[in-house]
């Protein structure tokens, strides 16, 4: 199958940077998480992933043409925004293609977004939990390091096989698992996936615009649920007679 990565740049431009990337997950975190940062950041789209899979779609993004696999750079950040989650008959082939350019072009290290259900939480005050690969740097960062993830709770979907390339072709890789909604899209979640970044790796990211888009879901869902006891409420009464 055709994978190519086309660069409006020079490839030499991708060492040492830090790749990031997120998935159309539980939660949508991962993807809101890129898709923020890439606005925050003012990052440049410097490239495209093509594939003969590639889905039919293309949308218009502030005067620009977004493509399903975008990759952008913005200081020593790659950002991948996939705005689709891959097809599972290219799913394999595409992740570990995107592993072996990522080896291949000497990328310092890979940080992954994505969401972990708000029920495994077990303090308010955790934003996040993680997962690396043996190549990963734990012990400069242990100070700022979320804890991982417990034995027996699973990472699938596109990170667990990024990972699993990651770990076999000994790069140094992060999950960021923020606790997520799973039932909806939760930029609360992706808020705290950059807070945790930003933390790590000594940035100072905006999430502003998330928390605001976050409290309004959540006022909207508010007064959804008062509708539905009016509702339910009205329902009940019916055929009761009041003296």
């Amino acid at each position: 199958m055709f994978v190519k990565f086309y660069l409006k740049r020079d490839s030499s431009i991708l060492r040492d940077k830090i790749f990031i990337t997120g998935f159309q997950g539980i939660g949508f975190a991962g993807y809101i998480a890129v898709s923020h940062l890439v606005k925050q950041l003012k990052a440049e789209p410097i490239g495209y992933i093509l594939s003969d899979m590639l889905p039919p779609l293309v949308s218009m993004d502030e005067g620009k043409l977004s493509l399903p696999y975008t990759i952008y750079l913005a200081d020593d950040v790659l950002i991948l925004v996939p705005e689709v989650v891959p097809d599972q008959r290219e799913r394999g082939l595409l992740l570990r293609r995107i592993s072996s350019w990522i080896k291949a072009n000497g990328i310092r290290e890979v940080v992954l977004f994505g969401g972990l259900m708000n029920e495994f939480k077990k303090d308010e005050a955790d934003l996040a939990r993680i997962a690396y690969t043996s190549k990963y740097d734990v012990k400069s960062r242990a100070g700022v390091l979320p804890p991982p993830i417990e034995k027996g709770l699973l990472v699938v979907g596109p990170i667990a096989t990024l990972m699993a390339f990651f770990e076999a072709y000994d790069l140094p890789a992060l999950s960021i698992l923020s606790y997520v909604d799973p039932n909806r899209p939760d930029p609360m979640g992706a808020a705290n996936a950059i807070k945790v970044f930003s933390k790590i790796y000594g940035k100072n990211i905006d999430t502003e615009e998330l928390e605001k888009d976050a409290r309004k879901i959540e006022q909207e869902i508010s007064e959804a649920e008062k509708k539905k006891l009016m509702q339910e409420s009205g329902s009940a009464g019916q055929g009761t007679l009041y003296v």
